[in-house]
């Protein structure tokens, strides 16, 4: 079968991946999960669905999914790495990505530095990608640990 369908299960791998490179090392190192209240974070959200964005273009690269399959894509991953957080994800990212919630802002200033890492790996910018990289990181350690 030619189709979305036989791209998803490696999307999902690939977003997981991602994923997880973002948040490697944060925290105890004997711990393996996410912070929990980062993963709800408008901040966090946005920056994570750009990854999601762009892992899954490296895996479909013509014909993207759309946005709730997208959306759907990252909630998987996120569901393999904290079980049942997908769900408040799908919740949250509806919440975010309306411009009269008063988290908007800030998911869009996620995005927008989601976009920046992404436009580094692929100009394949070590200085840009390590300072996005960074702030991300410093984000989460900020509020999360």
């Amino acid at each position: 079968m030619f189709g979305f369908g036989d791209k998803r299960a490696e999307a999902v791998d690939e977003t997981e991946r991602y994923i997880k490179s973002m948040f490697a090392g944060l925290g105890d190192a004997e711990e393996q999960a996410l912070p929990d209240g980062a993963l709800a974070d408008p901040y966090v959200i946005g920056f994570l669905q750009v990854l999601t964005v762009h892992s899954v273009a490296t895996v479909y690269l013509t014909r993207m999914p759309d946005e709730a399959a997208l959306a759907d894509i990252l909630a998987s991953a996120l569901d393999r790495m904290a079980p049942g957080h997908g769900a408040v994800l799908r919740k949250r990212l509806g919440e975010f990505g309306d411009p009269a919630h008063p988290q908007h802002a800030t998911y869009i200033s996620g995005r927008r530095d989601g976009s920046e890492h992404v436009r580094a790996l692929l100009a394949s910018d070590e200085i840009a990608r390590n300072e996005r990289y960074h702030s991300f990181r410093d984000f989460v350690e900020r509020h999360y640990l």
